[in-house]
């Protein structure tokens, strides 16, 4: 096997089912490129982990907005923002680390929705 040849290296570990070879932009070998290589597989996890993330947001906005049957308080998104903050700290396993990011997101939702509602903008009209 020659060192940086993954066409061999696919060919070797993963045998295709039938009797050719893969393609180079088939998805299998696509996948398996981003999967074996170590910096592919930590960009991975972060994807999933910040989607992951506004999941979690999303869905503790909705669920409050619900619950409190008030749909357009920024509360709501500071409750959002919060909950997404703890999940983070439960992540990384540190209490300093989730509660600063429940102030901090949760203040930056609440904010942004604050803005939204009251016609905030951080730039000027556009010139033409």
């Amino acid at each position: 096997m020659v060192p940086g040849n993954h066409k061999q290296m696919v060919m070797l570990h993963y045998p295709p089912s039938g009797t050719g070879e893969w393609h180079h932009a088939s998805p299998k070998y696509a996948l398996y490129f981003i999967l074996s290589s170590s910096r592919g597989f930590i960009w991975f996890l972060c994807l999933l982990f910040t989607a992951t993330l506004g999941a979690v947001f999303g869905l503790t906005t909705c669920l409050s907005a619900q619950i409190r049957e008030k749909p357009e308080d920024p509360l709501n998104y500071f409750i959002g923002g919060c909950v997404t903050g703890v999940v983070l700290g439960a992540r990384a396993r540190s209490y300093m680390t989730g509660t600063i990011a429940c102030l901090g997101f949760g203040a930056a939702a609440a904010l942004m929705k604050i803005g939204r509602q009251e016609g905030w903008r951080l730039t000027g009209p556009p010139r033409l």
